[in-house]
């Protein structure tokens, strides 16, 4: 193995170093986080109006937020959304 492959090993390692030390844990929160939400939020997403509530939100989350995007982001995100509501 060449010097340049052997500072690409290394940088792989680090990478996987991070990977694991600073952004895993990161994730195992934000998705401790999601389930928890979906928990205290279960009585609401079985109304009648969730899937209206949802597309609201949604707008109003894509009409706030600079990087919300565009139309089809919105879409994306109230199509991926709509499978939280229960009814």
């Amino acid at each position: 193995m060449g010097f340049s492959g052997i500072a690409q090993a290394k940088q792989q390692s680090m990478r996987r170093s991070i990977l694991l030390k600073v952004i895993r844990p990161q994730l195992d929160e934000v998705q401790q986080l999601l389930i928890a939400e979906l928990m205290d939020t279960a009585v609401v997403r079985r109304s009648k109006t969730s899937h209206a509530d949802v597309a609201k939100a949604v707008g109003k989350y894509v009409s706030t937020h600079a990087h919300g995007g565009d139309l089809i982001t919105a879409s994306t995100l109230d199509r991926s959304l709509a499978g939280a509501c229960t009814l």
